[in-house]
């Protein structure tokens, strides 16, 4: 055993020392091993060592001959050398990748935190848009200035109902507030005139809408309800809208308010008309629609002469007719007035009563105008006589009819001097000094100017010394009873007294017989127009 141990630690120490003279006395010992006597077992191992033995002895010199060269070859520096510069460059890539795993780290970091600012600041932001969005939406369906729901929201809020019934409210003389105290004032009032309505219909089923500037609307939607019973509703919000006083501009007011009841479609329409029905009944301001009023025939008329004043328009139907206007003393005529009328198409001709009142509240009626200016102007404008255009206070107020009247002076200069301006005194004269700047500005161009229809409606004697006139036309509701009216006549007597005394000249409307044209005569009137001298035709009559 000591001598094996011997030589495996030669062999060892010639591979550590590189040095093949470890091995010259492996010999002797090797046979000192092959000698010894041994059992079988002992025997086998002996003989497998000593083949190692002496596969190593023979060999072993030839390696390490060749490792030593290896060893100490260039291309072991080579190699050494390359792989000192692998492990520097490796070590740089480490440190590159290292930095750069940080700083992607830092960014996603960065990334992830700008994007949870974000979605807090968009969170934000949503609840922002969210809260104008329910803003917006407040302002579309509700009244910006009561907060009542608005018009919007009643005509979505009755398409979806099966059996509405209305009650649409109106403020008496509201205009009179608004204009006296302004409308800062009449705002208020309207705020707790509507918080008075909210009040009373706090514990009813039924919907509050601001329709217009003072018009409010209930709407009850439950079926069991009647008319009576909206009746009675109406009856006690009438008593809590009234009876208390409200206190404007420090003044304590009481007002007084109309009501109408209608379960009939179009609801609004209907119950609209059933309000100027109550205007007609004085002692009535609570009233619910009935078939008796023909509401509906109303309005489908309504509808229907709309679209015959539309075809009229395209199909240039809208034709001047002309009256004459005679002098009582000579009974010659001086000049025309040029009065509208609507040619059907089967050649009727409608008078102005069947179709002006309707045009009015519509924007054909500018149309209309339009053509009466331009029509009549040319047609004298050939023709020697004075004519008459009438001017409603709607045209004084639309800047577009006077430019278009001015156009037709500068097309026709020479008829400026024989036009007279009638404005309609049966309108009340909304804005004075527009209308004194406009008849100045006319006058200085040679236009005569009347007042049409005076004594009848809106009357007002201080329009004589206000507006610098030519002509007054004194109302056919006076002249056609002057000579059995003893009222009548002394209301003209009256007028002819003033009228003589500004030295204007004056004309009688609707003359139908001669005993009323001398009566008129002997008064000092000076002009006359009726049927009695002529009635309106789309030709003058050239005497």
């Amino acid at each position: 055993t000591k001598t094996i141990h011997m030589v495996i630690n030669r062999f060892l120490q010639a591979k550590r020392m590189l040095d093949s003279d470890y091995l010259k006395q492996l010999t002797e010992s090797v046979n000192k091993i092959k000698n010894a006597s041994y059992n079988k077992n002992q025997q086998a191992y002996i003989d497998t060592l000593l083949i190692h033995v002496n596969f190593l002895n023979e060999n072993y010199p030839l390696y390490i001959k060749v490792f030593s060269e290896i060893m100490n070859s260039p291309l072991r520096n080579s190699l050494e050398k390359t792989q000192q510069q692998f492990n520097i460059l490796a070590e740089d890539d480490f440190t590159y990748l290292n930095t750069l795993a940080i700083s992607l780290f830092i960014l996603i970091f960065l990334a992830l935190l700008g994007i949870s600012i974000l979605l807090f600041y968009l969170k934000k932001d949503n609840k922002k848009l969210l809260m104008l969005h329910d803003k917006l939406n407040f302002t579309l369906q509700h009244d910006s200035l009561t907060g009542l729901l608005n018009r919007n929201s009643y005509d979505a809020f009755v398409s979806q109902q099966e059996q509405p019934i209305i009650l649409l409210i109106n403020i008496s003389k509201f205009k009179n507030i608004n204009d006296f105290y302004g409308a800062d004032i009449a705002d208020k009032f309207l705020i707790e005139f509507s918080q008075r309505i909210l009040t009373q219909f706090k514990h009813h089923s039924a919907s509050c809408f601001r329709i217009s500037g003072d018009e409010f609307t209930i709407v009850f939607t439950e079926k069991k309800q009647t008319i009576e019973d909206i009746t009675l509703i109406a009856q006690q919000l009438n008593k809590h809208l009234t009876e208390k006083s409200y206190n404007i501009a420090n003044i304590k007011h009481t007002i007084s308010i109309n009501m109408a009841i209608s379960d009939q479609k179009p609801l609004l329409e209907t119950a609209d008309m059933v309000l100027k029905e109550i205007k007609l009944k004085p002692r009535i301001n609570i009233l619910h629609y009935s078939e008796q009023y023909n509401i509906k025939e109303q309005l489908h008329n309504n509808i229907k002469m709309t679209q015959i004043l539309h075809d009229a328009l395209n199909d240039n139907r809208i034709i001047p007719y002309f009256q004459p206007i005679i002098d009582l003393k000579t009974r010659e005529i001086v000049k025309y007035e040029a009065l509208v009328r609507l040619k059907l198409k089967d050649d009727t001709i409608l008078p102005p009563i069947k179709f002006l009142p309707i045009a009015q509240k519509t924007p054909l009626y500018y149309e209309i105008t339009r053509i009466m200016i331009s029509k009549t102007i040319a047609y004298f404008s050939d023709k020697p006589y004075r004519f008459s255009i009438n001017f409603s206070m709607t045209d004084f107020e639309n800047d577009e009819i006077i430019k278009i009247l001015l156009g037709q002076f500068s097309a026709y200069p020479e008829v400026v001097t024989r036009l007279d301006i009638e404005i309609l005194e049966s309108e009340k004269l909304t804005d004075m000094n527009r209308v004194k700047h406009f008849i100045s500005e006319l006058k200085k161009l040679g236009c005569g100017i009347s007042i049409d229809d005076f004594g009848s409606g809106y009357s007002n004697f201080t329009n004589l010394t206000e507006l610098d006139l030519d002509i007054l036309k004194i109302d056919g509701s006076l002249i056609k009873e002057i000579t059995e009216s003893t009222e009548h006549y002394k209301t003209v007597k009256a007028i002819m007294g003033l009228v003589n005394e500004m030295g204007i000249e004056s004309i009688a409307e609707f003359v139908q017989d001669e005993s009323s044209a001398q009566l008129l005569t002997k008064m000092g009137v000076t002009h006359a127009q009726g049927y009695y001298f002529g009635k309106p035709d789309a030709e003058i009559i050239e005497l």
